[in-house]
């Protein structure tokens, strides 16, 4: 009587002795891992990794799904704060408008020649630290177009493998 049945390893080829109550095995030459699936009048050796692969591809697609969703709500974070740094941006120049309207009807108010001088420096002071400002949330503006452009670059690259590549 024999208790072992002689297969054939479907990755590598080599021999494989299966007893009758096995029913997941390992490859001796190459390492992979079967299951026995017995049927009435066949005997067959299934790949586990290849099970695998099909949870992996859910918990891909899972992920990419949840990289979709975060990556969305950054976008939108992102671009509130742009949004906000171009109400600061407006207020600032309205402030650097006023200010120099502000010096020169002062100016023509008062006819003296060092008073207009004073006044030009009092009002030019403010103007040069709001021009500052307005430089610095420039730049800001122009990193923030950057990193939202990068995100919707990277929410692309999440929508080709959800939907292309299924």
């Amino acid at each position: 009587m024999n208790d072992f049945i002689l297969m054939t390893c479907p990755t590598c080829g080599g021999k494989i002795k299966i007893q009758q109550d096995v029913n997941q095995l390992v490859c001796i030459q190459c390492g992979n891992e079967f299951i026995v699936r017995r049927d009435e009048n066949s005997i067959g050796l299934v790949p586990i990794i290849e099970k695998l692969g099909k949870i992996n591809i859910g918990v891909d697609r899972t992920s990419y799904e949840l990289s979709v969703r975060r990556i969305k709500e950054e976008i939108v974070n992102w671009n509130n704060y742009f949004e906000s740094l171009s109400i600061m941006d407006g207020r600032l120049a309205i402030t650097i408008i006023t200010c120099i309207i502000g010096s020169v009807f002062l100016a023509l108010a008062i006819n003296g020649s060092f008073l207009n001088l004073f006044l030009g420096i009092v009002f030019f002071v403010p103007v040069y630290f709001e021009y500052k400002h307005i430089v610095k949330i420039k730049k800001e503006q122009k990193k923030i177009k950057s990193i939202i452009l990068d995100k919707e670059k990277e929410l692309n690259g999440y929508y080709q493998k959800l939907y292309v590549n299924q």
